[in-house]
């Protein structure tokens, strides 16, 4: 049996021994310059990733989405709202018994979304529901 008195020689330590030791992230793993970006110039298919609404991404505009431009209906002063007219201030959150508690089912814009849910047909499970 070996001794205990003496100390341990593998230890696991920090890399870091100062004040960004206590400081995790991620920030720092991305290049500096930027380059781990799109550019914004447009560059051959497939070359680099393009994100939603950037100037890499593809044109899809045609004849029929533009007749229909005329007959759609802007929701942008238009607030959110139920079913019933309630207006709805966040629709991401549920309501909660405390921080980190249950979902309470007094949550009634939830138990709305959840019947939505529950109730969109399933093309591939028509055929089975005799």
């Amino acid at each position: 049996m070996s001794q205990h008195n003496e100390k341990n020689p593998h230890q696991h330590q920090s890399p870091l021994h100062d004040s960004s030791e206590a400081k995790p992230g991620m920030d720092s793993l991305a290049p500096e310059d930027g380059s781990h970006r799109p550019a914004a110039e447009p560059t051959p298919p497939g070359a680099q990733p393009t994100a939603p609404g950037s100037l890499k991404a593809p044109d899809t505009r045609n004849e029929k989405l533009n007749s229909l431009e005329d007959v759609r209906k802007g929701s942008e002063n238009y607030a959110l709202t139920t079913n019933q007219g309630v207006r709805i201030a966040d629709d991401q959150n549920s309501l909660r018994a405390g921080n980190r508690g249950p979902t309470l089912l007094e949550d009634f814009i939830l138990r709305e979304k959840i019947t939505h849910f529950d109730h969109e047909r399933i093309p591939e499970r028509i055929v089975h529901a005799r």
